[in-house]
């Protein structure tokens, strides 16, 4: 259906990284993809049509296809949408913390939050299940290096800013084992983790997530 060619899903999600780009879409774009958002999140993929977005987005049919000439073509500019919108997400909780424990968990619960919760992921992972788990799963490498790139990337951003740490790790090797356990979040929600209760899930970051990635 999308994404099947690992070296398409890879220059996907390494434009992700770019999380102050909007590729220049202009506002009919961006109804088209809320429209999108709303029908996939309801109907799974299969069951909508690029009709169906368009009326919608209150479109008219050549309007859509100017921008989107396939529904492959929407699904990848939703899925870059969605991944730049967590990034950015992170990028201003923590920017506001000095401390770079605060950092941190601040970071952790915004992509806990956006992703354990996450309404389009949850419905495809039960309407859509062959197009999506591939991308999370067995084909999950171009998702988690970019989530890799964008995490040691605030790594070093944060020794930028004078904040003297030992990571336990490389940086690389450290922010790939926290990706992969923000990907287990999104694969499976069910869990024994408090991710309802916000100040024990930041107590509970403080306790295991941060010792995973600094000295303490």
């Amino acid at each position: 259906m999308t994404l099947t060619n690992l070296a398409e899903a890879r220059r996907l999600f390494e434009s992700a990284l770019d999380t102050g780009s909007s590729d220049a879409r202009d506002r009919y774009a961006e109804r088209i993809l809320d429209a999108a958002y709303a029908q996939f999140s309801k109907y799974g993929i299969r069951r909508t049509a690029l009709d169906d977005i368009a009326k919608v987005a209150r479109v008219g049919r050549m309007t859509l296809y100017r921008r989107f000439a396939r529904r492959e073509d929407v699904i990848s500019a939703l899925i870059l949408r969605e991944v730049r919108l967590v990034f950015a997400k992170v990028e201003t909780a923590i920017g506001a913390c000095e401390d770079l424990h605060e950092r941190i968990v601040e970071g952790f619960l915004v992509v806990v939050r956006d992703l354990s919760g996450h309404k389009l992921a949850r419905r495809l992972l039960a309407s859509d299940p062959d197009i999506l788990l591939p991308l999370l799963t067995t084909e999950a490498g171009p998702l988690i290096t970019v989530g890799r790139q964008f995490l040691a990337k605030q790594i070093e951003l944060a020794r930028g800013r004078g904040n003297e740490f030992a990571l336990l790790g490389a940086p690389e090797h450290v922010a790939e084992l926290i990706a992969r356990v923000i990907l287990s979040l999104l694969l499976t929600p069910s869990s024994a983790l408090p991710l309802g209760d916000e100040g024990a899930l930041r107590e509970l970051a403080r306790r295991t997530i941060v010792p995973m990635i600094v000295r303490t």
